[in-house]
């Protein structure tokens, strides 16, 4: 994240954006601004109800996924299901 977004305890979602101190999803936008790929996961009405972030985000190599609570409990069950991205090449999803 650019030094410009970010102090040491607080951090801005954008140079307009609001600040916060601790963790939290970024916007796409922000990812994108930032290098990162944005794709959305499949949603449903629990994870839309717990506001659970569905998306992966793509650095390089290396790709991240927001904790989901749901997915962990599923998978305590002995549940599998996947959960697959698409990324665009570099744009969010929703561009």
């Amino acid at each position: 994240m650019p030094a410009s977004l970010h102090t040491q305890d607080r951090w801005r979602n954008g140079p307009e954006g609001k600040e916060y101190k601790g963790p939290c999803w970024p916007t796409d936008e922000l990812l994108v601004a930032c290098g990162g790929e944005v794709a959305d996961l499949p949603r449903d009405k629990q994870r839309d109800q717990m506001q659970i972030v569905c998306k992966d985000v793509r650095f390089g190599d290396r790709v991240f996924r927001a904790g989901d609570l749901i997915a962990n409990m599923e998978r305590e069950r002995g549940e599998k299901s996947a959960r697959l991205s698409v990324f665009n090449g570099g744009r969010s999803s929703k561009s």
